[in-house]
């Protein structure tokens, strides 16, 4: 996944660079690397693949994920 495709992931899932540091357990700073362009793991960018892909849910992250 690219910092692009991040960015707009972030955008259609309306949340912030913090609050998806919060659902995938990283820290803040993690999620700004993300959105400049920093690599972002395969298993990682995965998820983040099924998220934007409506496989997953947002939700299923807050019940199951780690909230940091």
């Amino acid at each position: 996944m690219t910092k692009n495709q991040y960015r707009a992931l972030l955008a259609k899932l309306e949340i912030s660079q913090e609050r998806m540091a919060q659902l995938l357990g990283i820290g803040k700073r993690t999620s700004q690397g993300y959105a400049a362009g920093e690599p972002i793991p395969p298993p990682t960018s995965a998820l983040l693949f099924a998220l934007g892909e409506g496989k997953i849910a947002v939700e299923d992250l807050e019940r199951y994920g780690r909230k940091g």
